[in-house]
């Protein structure tokens, strides 16, 4: 009686009798859907390439503040360290969506035996994940907002 009452859960938990197989249709719109979550990869892809892009200008940003730091005013100086700041913000707010969103849909991260860390942004859940980006969004309108005051301040 227990195996025929854990047969009738499996069915209803799979939706199809225990002993059939679901129709061909309904399989290869399964493979399709699950196959699917492999095309948010060149999302990643592209997002990683993003960040690599705000690396190099944020080199730009510090080069070129480093080489002229003694004839800028101490508020371009302000300037571009907010700009350093929000291209730091910025970057983070990328990478904790690549990590939220490949671990959730895509495939678990493999860390391939490396313990230093990252198991908390692999448990990022979706509230969290909204909650600090709303956070990361509202404080990078911040700095940019302080960054246009100060160059309007400039003027």
């Amino acid at each position: 009686m227990n195996s025929a009452r854990s047969r009738r859960t499996t069915a209803i938990a799979d939706h199809h009798p225990p002993e059939s197989n679901p129709p061909f249709a309904e399989r290869v719109i399964e493979r399709a859907i699950l196959g699917s979550r492999w095309i948010l990869v060149a999302f990643h892809t592209g997002l990683l390439l993003t960040i690599i892009i705000l690396l190099v200008k944020f080199f730009h940003v510090a080069w070129t503040t480093l080489i002229s730091v003694a004839r800028l005013s101490v508020k371009e100086v302000v300037v571009a360290s907010l700009s350093i700041i929000e291209l730091a913000l910025i970057a983070s707010l990328i990478l904790m969506v690549i990590f939220s969103s490949y671990e959730g849909f895509v495939s678990r991260l493999d860390r391939h035996g490396d313990q230093r860390g990252g198991s908390e942004l692999r448990s990022i859940g979706f509230g969290t994940l909204k909650h600090r980006l709303m956070a990361s969004i509202a404080t990078i309108a911040g700095v940019y907002l302080l960054e246009t005051v100060m160059q309007c301040a400039r003027r």
